[in-house]
């Protein structure tokens, strides 16, 4: 678009999800991610969640093997991923907080877009105070 063209930027996206109609899910796609996606990509985006559900282990550490594949490629995309569920809470939000928090110098970063716009999103203002 007009606004990547002027800061002399160009602007590509690449789907890489396989919908798991050829067998595959979220426990073995993290260990394909160098053959799935273009060796120049910036950042990695992980959306496999809406398959997560229910497995309160599992999804954690297929998520660290992500950003521990990204991190062998050249370029070391953060790994960003996109939630469409709710927030986690208690041990689950424990287990989610301390993945961010030892990932984050690599760029990990999870949203979670059915809480944030339940919410109304970050509260700017009470931030201001």
């Amino acid at each position: 678009g007009p606004v990547w063209n002027a800061a002399g930027m160009k602007l590509v996206t690449q789907n890489a999800g396989e919908g798991g109609g050829c067998g595959d899910d979220y426990r073995n796609q993290a260990y394909c991610i160098a053959q799935n996606v273009s060796p120049n990509v910036d950042i990695a985006h992980y959306t496999w969640t809406y398959f997560e559900e229910g497995d309160r282990v599992e999804k954690y550490k297929i998520r660290e093997s992500l950003v521990r594949w990204t991190q062998r490629m050249e370029r070391q995309p953060p790994v960003h991923v996109l939630n469409v569920l709710w927030a986690p809470t208690g041990n689950d939000l424990r287990v989610e907080q301390e993945l961010a928090d030892h990932y984050a110098k690599y760029g990990y970063n999870a949203f979670y877009m059915r809480t944030g716009h339940t919410l109304g999103g970050y509260d700017y203002e009470a931030d201001k105070k």
